[in-house]
This record gives C-alpha cells, structure tokens and sequence, in this order.
C-alpha cells in the first residue's frame, strides 16, 4: 500500500480554482484514466477538440492527472506528434485501456503549469519589458 500512495503524486495533482461540472461520465473516465496511468499502459481514447469541432482518436501515454481551473486536465505523451499534449478531461468521450505498457519519455515537472498561463504548457520563460 506505501508503494502505490508513494506514486500517487507522479500520477495526480491539484491546483484550486473554481470547479467545472463533473458528472458520472467524467468519473468512470477518470478512473480508467488514473488505472493506465498507475500500471502505465496506453490508451485510445475519442476527443471532442474545441479546436476543430470535432472528435479525433488518439492514442496516449498517459502521464498525470490535474485539477487546474476547475477542471480535471490529462496530461499524455502522443506518439503521433512526438510530443506532450494537455487534454480536458470532460472532453473524452470514450477511454480504451490497452495491455501495451510503455516507458515515460522524461519525468513531468512537479507542477507543469507552473510558467503558464492557465492549463497550457510552454518553453523556456522569457523576462519581457514594457
């Protein structure tokens, strides 16, 4: 039991905000969620992309979960792209756990939105002057 509750924090974390509604959809996709993360094993999952208005299908190597602006936020490696992605989790509409497991490509940072604005995750900060 010390082992998995010594691993929940690469898992899941919080941040305070104002909270977006969740219904039991979201916790049933949360919970297979934090299952792929904990055993890191790939997931397919379906997206409704605000972006492009559309679902997409992707497959994942899911990372962590955070509570950030009142919402629940998946952050997950996308082989396709190559790259890191931040995904809303009342935003998935489906959640495939798969057997494949995989290898982190590189440790998160303790808090990746921590030079950010809101839940997006950029390079290397900069000073500005005005």
């Amino acid at each position: 039991m010390k082992k998995f509750l010594d691993r929940l924090p690469r898992a899941i974390l919080a941040k305070h905000e104002h909270a977006k509604r969740q219904g039991a959809h979201t916790y049933a996709i949360t919970a297979r969620l934090l299952d792929a993360i904990l055993g890191q094993r790939a997931i397919s999952m379906r997206y409704h992309s605000l972006e492009s208005k559309r679902e997409k299908l992707y497959t994942l190597h899911p990372s962590r979960l955070i509570h950030a602006q009142g919402g629940l936020y998946l952050i997950a490696f996308v082989p396709a792209y190559a790259e890191v992605r931040t995904f809303a989790v009342e935003r998935i509409k489906k959640v495939t756990v798969q057997e494949a497991t995989f290898k982190p490509v590189a440790e998160l940072d303790a808090d990746p939105f921590q030079h950010s604005l809101g839940v997006h995750r950029g390079g290397q900060t900069c000073k500005v002057r005005l």
